[in-house]
């Protein structure tokens, strides 16, 4: 309510379990009449307690004004009207120098809102009196829930004949941790604060007694010190909180901090929002919210599983289990059932059994547990969108993590059987292996720059389906199914997985009723994105034979037609039955295209005139538009880049600028932290789009100042050094450089599977596009096209147990812990839990160069050992494999014993583990550990740690190591990323030496940190460095009045002689040392350290350091 003379806003506050209304109001003091009435009718209509206060500028004996005037009166009869009891203890609230006080704030509540009224001793600066207000019941500390699991004792209570193993879980879990609340946000206080606050308490309360002028100067005096110390002590408390944040221990809190810095912090209180916005409960809103997410009408027939046989109805083993379990996030929240991913990765063997026999139930049965139907829904504020607005939302479900793992495994078997079928089109990259959304805009830009350049016309449609995922109905999926020949439990499952299923809207503490699901994929389920593409997986065959080729681009839902040719005509009537025919295919499977968010462009050929046709949908026309946004990447009718890169610099800039807030030449985060940074809020959002465009130097240049910004930044390097000198102290490329590597591995990548080597052969057809010499060079330097079209991959239900231990108790890696230390955890690892077995020591190396790899392994016990180097260069893991092949091979000679494989790599153990791994390496192990299993030989693969003393395993790394001597005997196996290692190599030919100059910094503070790289690139402020700028008239040294460079300061002036001796000693045993010994110093770390340390004591005795 605002009127020339006064200002009201109310707001409902929910605070615990206590609800009540305040009305907050100003009323100018000209003695003009206010809005009594519409104050008095607001305040009837209204339900529960009221709270109201404010400055009404109003006296009255009532709230202890010495007089009552007319606005007093009348603010008197409106509170007795409203049967309101006024608050206020009769002290005065306002203050005018010299003497004047008077009491013009009024409050008043109604008298069941139990409340204590009191003004605080100082104004603060202000005119006024702080009022402070305690509301009894809801004096709430935010309190944060805190637990701790002992899994140890968790594994101890499991109970595995429990005949419910999710309900066993449970009741281990919560004998096995601990939950506490403490309270979040205290800050600690400041001493100073605090004094300076009384002393200002003090000097305002002798000059309200005294009304000495000397009095109020002594008090302004006190006031402007505790401002500045305020404001001192926010800039410290900064500081150290930057400081604090580093990438080893709080990379969380540091994306936490950078992302309310950039505006992209979510809403905590939802449903108070949304219940604020529309003047209702929160109860309601939550309820609204819930329709909102969960239609009640249900559409259609929801169809009849087909249960013949199918391919994927074996039962799941162990090993399914574990895979599943090794691709769940391990800080994932917990679902509705309070069973968290680390209690199941915490089971014990039999534990695990008993979880895989019910798991077995459930999928012969197909009855599936009413609490994996159960969806607790968090709403998260979409970007950019109304927070008032219930449509702003998007619905995260927690489900319950038990029911992932299992969809997990039902995932991994529905992806091995599209894959070994070729079931997926080539043009869809969404939710696959080997292919990503880079994939479909590689492939539309370049056709589209082929095009322009064989000055060919282009239409592109881009479709929007409406709820996709939540339109789908079941009838559609189990069709579906039947035509790709999944049949049987899958089908079964699925109907009853997909059936009834319930959600329910939570926010704090209010959560609304469950509203059942009628259509539609569940929102977070593994599944539903596997589903959704078998769902769409026909819509490229659904379009007919047209004059023109149409090309189709397919990622989740985002769905991109387009068409090349010269005659308008043609164009329009190929991408008009395209159009038309996906419509019908959509609208069949029960899903629509929105005809106001589906928009067309067209590409007009080099040198062409093209008058765009109509293009329509189901009869009205689609919008024309000359800029579209498709998959993250801005494309214009021009095809020219401006606009793309000036929408990168423009969603990099908030974060480029809150980098820079979080750190400073002498204080704030760690280097390496900024770093990080950088590189994910900036650095890797200009490379997600920089392959795809083709940006005029003046566009690329305006990209690389962003990204030498940054790092100028975290390096705390001034504007005046050298470009190549920032890249090569942070040791990374430009960013064309670092694009064009992306761009090979990106080729490498699609080398790797079918689909990818579809997309490889048409792109290499597009000799005039700008990605034609990328394509050159990678078939150049990598594997060509003529590999085979298919990997042979075992079905995950036939891939055999293999025993294996990748752990060490008391030992998760080698840093921090002495050698011997290590040694010892080893032996006694060893001694307890593989005595009397066959041990069996093997390596895999790769040298310094990646020339060479080589393989061995050693058998102490029967003093048999082996070594062998590979015919061509290969991954280290790869080697890893072919030593381990070679020695279980060797093993068949032996006669049946228990034995152990020792291996220094937890990656080869998790390949050789993992059911989804199925490359010609693992492969020949799986077959040579078939070949000693058939031969009743117990085998088990142990990790170890490398270089810890071990005998046997330091004697295979020397067999591995001496290898790169010999001659290349053993056949290397084919790699799945051996077009990746090829582009590596090449790009280290291309650039051999390293990016990073000699000694790292590791280990210096932050202001010692920026010193020593000013000094590396030439910026420190020598007299020679700050003529140069135009800040000093000479730029001769004040001591000799020779020119005062950095090798002058460190090696040269005389005046710096003593100290340089000193210098000497440490660095180098009292011989002459360089510039370049000082700044760039060769060796490990700790020598690095000691010359840094040694350079800044010097600066530091010749007083120097805070110059420079």
């Amino acid at each position: 309510l605002c009127t020339l003379s006064a200002e009201f806003v109310a707001a409902r506050v929910s605070i615990g379990k206590r609800t009540f209304h305040v009305l907050v109001g100003y009323v100018r003091p000209d003695g003009t009449e206010w809005p009594t009435d519409d104050l008095l009718a607001w305040c009837k209509n209204i339900d529960g307690d009221l709270l109201l206060c404010g400055d009404l500028n109003a006296h009255s004996e009532a709230w202890g004004s010495r007089k009552t005037d007319k606005r007093g009166d009348a603010v008197t009869k409106m509170l007795e009207e409203l049967d309101l009891v006024v608050a206020n203890d009769g002290g005065p609230t306002f203050f005018r120098p010299p003497s004047t006080y008077s009491a013009i704030d009024v409050t008043a509540h109604t008298p069941t809102l139990e409340l204590a009224w009191a003004t605080a001793p100082d104004t603060r600066g202000s005119d006024h009196f702080p009022i402070h207000i305690t509301v009894k019941g809801c004096q709430m500390v935010r309190k944060v829930v805190r637990s701790c699991t002992n899994w140890d004792v968790f594994r101890a209570a499991l109970e595995t004949s429990h005949a419910d193993i999710a309900t066993a879980i449970v009741q281990a879990l919560q004998e096995a941790t601990h939950t506490t609340c403490i309270s979040e946000g205290l800050p600690n206080p400041d001493l100073t604060f605090l004094n300076l606050q009384a002393a200002r308490t003090r000097a305002q309360r002798k000059y309200r007694r005294t009304k000495n002028p000397e009095d109020k100067t002594q008090f302004n005096r006190v006031s402007a010190k505790l401002r500045r110390h305020a404001k001192a002590l926010v800039r410290a408390r900064w500081k150290l909180m930057c400081r604090n944040t580093n990438a080893h221990s709080s990379l969380p809190k540091l994306w936490k901090v950078l992302g309310a810095m950039t505006g992209s912090c979510r809403t905590r209180h939802a449903l108070q929002v949304l219940a604020l916005a529309a003047n209702i409960t929160e109860q309601l809103a939550a309820e609204r919210l819930c329709a909102l997410y969960a239609p009640a009408e249900a559409t259609g027939k929801p169809g009849t599983p087909n249960l013949s046989p199918g391919p994927l109805d074996a039962p799941f083993t162990i090993q399914e289990l574990e895979s599943a379990l090794r691709r769940c996030r391990k800080k994932s929240a917990a679902g509705p059932d309070g069973i968290p991913y680390q209690a199941l990765t915490n089971l014990r063997d039999d534990a695990q059994e008993a979880l895989v026999a019910w798991f077995n139930t459930i999928w012969d049965s197909g009855d599936v547990p009413d609490g994996w139907k159960l969806a607790t829904v968090v709403p998260l504020l979409k970007t950019g969108k109304p927070p008032g607005k219930a449509e702003s939302y998007r619905p995260v479900s927690l489900t319950s993590c038990v029911s992932k793992v299992f969809e997990r495994m039902v995932q991994a078997r529905l992806r091995w059987y599209l894959d070994a079928h070729c079931l997926l089109p080539e043009c869809m990259t969404g939710f696959r292996r080997g292919l990503s959304a880079q994939d479909s805009i590689l492939d539309l830009t370049s056709d589209l720059e082929e095009n322009k350049n064989k000055r060919r016309n282009t239409i592109a449609v881009f479709l929007d389906v409406e709820r996709a995922y939540d339109g789908v109905p079941l009838s559609t999926i189990l069709r579906r199914l039947t035509e790709a020949g999944l049949t049987g439990k899958i089908q079964a499952f699925l109907a009853n997985f997909l059936t009834g299923r319930k959600i329910q809207v939570c926010s704090g503490r209010t959560v609304s009723s469950p509203r059942v699901l009628h259509r539609g994929l569940p929102q977070g389920s593994v599944l539903s994105p596997v589903i959704f593409n078998i769902v769409m997986a026909q819509l490229p065959c659904s379009i007919p034979p047209t004059p023109l080729a149409v090309q189709v681009s397919l990622y989740a839902d985002d769905v991109c037609l387009w068409v090349s040719g010269i005659y308008t005509t043609q164009i329009q009537r190929s991408i008009q039955d395209a159009i038309q025919a996906v419509d019908n295919f959509l609208n069949k499977s029960g899903l629509n295209l929105s005809r106001d968010k589906t928009t067309w462009m067209s590409i007009r050929g080099n040198g062409r005139h093209f008058r765009p046709p109509d293009i329509k949908l189901a009869g009205e026309r689609i919008t024309r538009v000359t800029r579209q946004r498709f998959l993250g990447i801005v494309l214009t009718d021009r095809l020219r880049w401006a606009q793309a890169a000036e929408a990168t610099i423009i969603t990099c800039r908030p974060a480029t600028n809150a980098v820079r807030r979080m750190t400073g030449a002498t204080w704030g985060c760690t280097e390496r932290t900024i770093l990080a940074a950088q590189t994910a809020l900036v650095t890797s959002r200009i490379l997600y789009r920089l392959p795809y465009m083709s940006p005029s130097p003046t566009d690329l240049e305006r990209l690389e100042q962003l990204h030498r910004q940054g790092l100028r930044t975290a390096l705390g390097i001034p504007k005046a050094a050298k470009n190549t000198r920032v890249l090569q102290e942070a040791g990374l490329e430009t960013l064309e450089r670092q694009s064009w590597e992306r761009s090979l591995f990106q080729l490498a990548r699609l080398s790797t599977t079918h689909p990818g080597r579809w997309f490889l052969r048409r792109i290499r057809g597009r000799t005039t596009a700008s990605w034609s010499k990328v394509v050159e060079v990678f078939l150049r330097v990598a594997a060509p096209l003529t590999m085979s079209q298919i990997e042979s991959r075992t079905p995950p239900w036939e891939v055999p147990k293999i025993a294996s231990e990748v752990r060490i108790k008391y030992l998760r890696s080698k840093q921090g812990k002495p050698i011997l230390v290590i040694k010892g955890l080893v032996e006694t690892h060893l001694k307890e839990h593989h005595s009397g077995k066959l041990q069996i020591y093997r390596d895999g190396s790769v040298n310094h160069s990646r020339t060479s790899s080589t393989a061995a392994y050693h058998i102490p016990k029967l003093s048999l050992e082996w070594s062998g180097r590979l015919h061509t260069p290969t991954s280290s893991t790869t080697a890893e494999l072919v030593a381990i092949e070679k020695a279980l091979l060797a093993a068949t000679k032996l006669p049946p014993q228990p034995m152990v494989l020792l291996t220094d790599s937890r990656c080869a153990i998790q390949k050789i583990t993992n059911a989804e791994t199925a490359d010609p390496a693992t492969t020949a192990v799986r077959k040579a550990l078939a070949i000693l299993e058939a031969h009743d030989f117990s085998v088990c693969f142990q990790w170890i740690p490398g270089h810890v003393g071990i005998q046997g395993n330091e004697r295979a790394d020397d067999l591995a190591a001496e290898a790169h001597q010999l001659p290349p005997t053993v056949p290397t196996p084919a790699h799945p990323q051996q077009a990746a290692l090829d582009v590596r190599w090449h790009l280290l030919q291309e650039k051999p030496e390293k990016s990073l100059p000699k000694g790292t910094l590791t280990g210096l503070s932050r202001a010692a940190e920026t010193l020593v790289r000013r000094l590396r690139t030439n910026t420190a402020y020598t007299n020679e460095f700050l003529a140069k700028m135009g800040k000093r008239q000479s730029s001769s040294c004040p001591q000799c009045r020779a020119e005062e460079t950095i090798h002058h300061i460190l090696c040269v002036c005389p005046a710096y002689e003593t100290q340089r001796q000193v210098l000497r000693q440490r660095v180098k045993e009292g011989t002459q040392v360089t510039t370049d010994d000082l700044l760039f110093p060769d060796g490990p770390r700790r020598k690095c350290l000691r010359i840094f340390k040694a350079l800044l004591t010097f600066l530091r005795r010749t007083e120097l350091i805070e110059r420079l």
